[in-house]
């Protein structure tokens, strides 16, 4: 869709030239079959002169509703469009050849040249010195869940043999507080 709207809009000037031209030689037509079927004497001469006359309306309307279109399409749609609509998004060629790859006889040669080895004055992993033993293959890994604050106790309130129980509630004020029964 917004690839039809964008060609509508960029060949606007080609589009109603050719509506225009399409539009003059359709009413000519037009005007030359309801003249025939006007001046036909005979039954069978007028049918045929009526069947010219509905392809030449039937072409004309055609035209006239195109060119309708368009113009709405131009004053009315593309203008009520959001601005992001007209930025051109990239799009992949797949024919097309990367730039900057090696040829195929580049890439063979490259692919059998021999790798260098590893010498004594690299630095890199040194075997046998750092093992992962956990997890083990086909283990799943679960991020255990943090651990729940236990709620503190104030020592004032606390009664020998008795416990307070603390419950939140919320004030009209809108503060928190602790209520003790």
């Amino acid at each position: 869709m917004t690839n039809l709207v964008r060609a509508l809009e960029e060949n606007q000037a080609a589009i109603f030239l050719i509506l225009a031209l399409g539009g003059l030689f359709a009413f000519r037509w037009l005007w030359k079959s309801w003249r025939e079927w006007r001046m036909s004497v005979f039954r069978l001469e007028r049918e045929f002169a009526m069947r010219r006359l509905s392809r030449a309306v039937t072409l004309s309307a055609l035209i006239a509703v195109l060119l309708c279109a368009e113009v709405v399409v131009i004053a009315f749609v593309i203008p009520g469009l959001p601005a992001d609509f007209f930025l051109p998004t990239p799009t992949v060629d797949p024919l097309a050849q990367p730039i900057g790859t090696l040829s195929p006889d580049a890439m063979t040669q490259a692919a059998v040249a021999p790798q260098p080895g590893v010498s004594a004055n690299m630095q890199g992993c040194v075997p046998d010195q750092i093992i992962i033993t956990s997890p083990k293959p086909g283990a799943e890994v679960v991020q255990p869940l943090p651990a729940t604050a236990k709620p503190e106790e104030d020592e004032g309130e606390e009664d020998e043999g008795e416990e307070a129980e603390e419950a939140t509630t919320e004030k009209a004020s809108g503060k928190v507080g602790k209520v003790g029964k």
